[in-house]
């Protein structure tokens, strides 16, 4: 292998290929324990996936604090530029001020700046973040369970344009009818072969386990972010100020 291979896609494709190959050998060599053929392996392995739907379905992904980060900062940047725009325009008169009240301006005008250059880029990080694609979501086996998310339901050369042709939408559906016979027979599939359901359900919990982390780690990032900024913010307004009158 030559050194530049590392950086062409194939080479970290079939990389990745290669490790899914061993994930399923080693999940499979797992799951074969339950020995489905006999009744109580096939009754085992019954309650261990109704065990996995129940855990998996009491999973909390839901973001606690990033809804109200991004309000408080909306609110910011509306208020802020606002109140930049009124500074601006009476910022002749403070000449007419006494030299207290002129740091004191200052230091509200360099607070409200601070703070909507904050909230700005914390919105351009949230963004960032809302932007982004989850890395497992990009394997070809072990992103998410067909079943479950349309990632590995539809096929990946689905257009989602809000702007369609005659031929665009003729296209879209054969690929809708075509995947809704491949998620029929996926289904069936399932239905008769316990271990590919268990794979499935395993597949999905872990995966939501790992949505979570990144979930919880996004929204820490957006807090720390916007508390250690804001904070950084006043402080350094309120040095200005001190400056300005001692």
């Amino acid at each position: 292998m030559k050194t530049w291979d590392k950086f062409t896609e194939r080479y970290w494709a079939d990389l990745q290929r290669a490790w899914e190959q061993e994930t399923v050998q080693l999940i499979d060599k797992q799951l074969s324990r339950f020995d489905s053929g006999s009744p109580e392996g096939k009754k085992s392995l019954e309650i261990f996936i109704e065990r996995l739907a129940d855990r998996r379905k009491n999973l909390h992904i839901k973001p606690e604090f990033t809804p109200q980060v991004v309000g408080v900062c909306q609110q910011i940047l509306a208020f802020g530029m606002a109140g930049l725009g009124l500074i601006v325009a009476f910022w002749s008169r403070l000449t007419d001020l006494a030299p207290f009240w002129q740091a004191v301006a200052k230091t509200g005008f360099l607070i409200s700046l601070n703070l909507t250059g904050i909230a700005f880029a914390v919105l351009i990080w949230f963004f960032v973040q809302a932007r982004s694609r989850y890395p497992f979501l990009f394997l070809e086996r072990f992103g998410n369970a067909v079943p479950f998310f349309y990632y590995e339901t539809l096929r990946r050369r689905w257009r989602y344009s809000p702007l369609l042709t005659r031929r665009g939408i003729a296209r879209t559906n054969r690929d809708y009818l075509s995947d809704f016979a491949g998620f029929t027979e996926t289904l069936i599939d399932e239905d008769k072969d316990l271990t590919k359901r268990a794979r499935y359900e395993l597949q999905q919990y872990f995966l939501l386990i790992a949505y979570q982390g990144y979930l919880d780690q996004y929204e820490m990032q957006l807090e720390h972010l916007f508390l250690y900024c804001s904070i950084a913010g006043v402080s350094s307004a309120v040095v200005v100020c001190w400056w300005l009158l001692f």
